[in-house]
């Protein structure tokens, strides 16, 4: 059969090679590439096991880290750097073809921020297994085992680096217990179901090299298909990455996001109670804040001038930020706010943000909208 291009998220944002006869991405790479924890910490990703490439090319979409994509069988690299070219991410991935066992000698021991894996999830047992048969490496340990994928995840990660894979549930256990093995310590896990009622058929989990032991999360549970076999709400929004203005607040290291969200609810609150569209604004940019959104009780911690004061001392790049999502925020409900346009312009003032750096923020926000509407009539119609 012929190679085809697929739309990677849906849409035209990217398209990735696939060749039917050998391997195609599935929907746990897409959910292990957004559960991924990413701040502006990250610098280097490695993703091991990368077939041709979904984890790296989703990543993307987060980050400017640099990214290193592993991938033992030549033809599945060669894919991947196809498509790495057809969307010219040459400048920020890298696909190597090789073993990933002993890999962090060719690539940098104790190098990486944040090392992904979407591994074979079955042991060999009994099987009659054709090793040279491109779809059992990919589905069978029998290339690389799991003590052999965390083990090199931990030679590859520096102290506090993380560590995020998806698996089976059944080698739950079997997996922690590896994590520990070589100094990973659990910290998050989120099991996923093919829908409400079901068993759960796979989990995402994440831990931190060298990390305290405790203080393991359990996320909600992640339904994909609703009763009547359309995708969740939650998916979609995985699949269709619209909302990526949000995701630039995890450059701001945690104080910076609890400060912000003071910024954002003081400016929802300045005339009044919030809109129905701000309170879900607000909500929707916590659930984005994985640092804090535990810990924040939608009650400000300091005055607005307090706050103001400690972003003035910030690098552009946090000051940008900041007035993008206040800019955003503002422009939800199509409701012209004299409290927050003059709030707006105060903010821009101690911020040092000049007239071409504004122009260029509100535009991008004006780009987003017009596309989101494009889309809504091109569906209804």
């Amino acid at each position: 059969m012929p190679l085809i291009w697929n739309e990677l998220l849906g849409r035209e944002k990217y398209q990735i090679c696939q060749d039917p006869d050998v391997f195609n991405f599935s929907l746990d790479s897409m959910l292990l590439a957004y559960f991924a924890t990413i701040n502006k910490n990250v610098k280097n990703i490695c993703d091991l096991c990368s077939g041709n490439a979904p984890i790296p090319m989703y990543l993307t979409l987060r980050t400017n880290a640099k990214i290193v994509g592993v991938e033992i069988q030549e033809y599945i690299a060669k894919l991947a750097n196809m498509s790495i070219e057809r969307n010219h991410l040459e400048n920020q991935i890298e696909i190597i073809n090789d073993n990933l066992i002993g890999i962090n000698e060719k690539i940098g021991k104790h190098k990486f921020d944040l090392v992904l894996c979407n591994p074979p999830f079955f042991k060999i047992g009994n099987n009659n297994i054709n090793p040279n048969d491109a779809k059992a490496i990919a589905r069978h340990e029998v290339l690389a085992k799991l003590d052999d994928i965390v083990k090199e995840a931990s030679l590859l990660l520096n102290s506090k680096g993380r560590f995020s894979m998806v698996h089976r549930p059944d080698r739950l256990l079997e997996i922690i217990d590896t994590f520990r093995k070589y100094k990973i310590e659990p910290k998050r896990i989120q099991f996923v179901y093919p829908k409400m009622n079901s068993e759960c058929n796979h989990l995402l989990i994440e831990g931190i090299k060298d990390g305290s032991e405790g203080s393991l999360r359990i996320l909600p549970p992640l339904y994909v298909y609703k009763e009547d076999g359309k995708w969740t709400d939650e998916v979609l929004k995985i699949y269709n990455y619209e909302e990526w203005w949000v995701m630039f607040l995890s450059l701001l290291n945690k104080k910076e996001m609890l400060k912000f969200m003071d910024l954002a609810i003081y400016m929802v609150d300045i005339d009044g109670e919030p809109t129905d569209v701000e309170k879900r604004l607000l909500h929707k940019m916590m659930a984005e804040l994985e640092p804090v959104k535990d810990e924040y009780t939608f009650r400000l911690t300091d005055t607005a001038e307090n706050t103001i004061k400690f972003f003035k001392a910030s690098n552009p790049v946090v000051k940008n930020v900041v007035y993008l999502n206040l800019v955003m925020i503002s422009m939800q409900d199509d409701l012209y706010n004299t409290s927050e346009l003059l709030f707006l312009e105060k903010i821009q003032k101690e911020l040092e943000i000049s007239a071409e750096k504004r122009r260029e923020l509100i535009s991008v926000v004006y780009a987003e909208r017009d596309l989101r509407e494009k889309t809504i009539r091109i569906l209804k119609n």
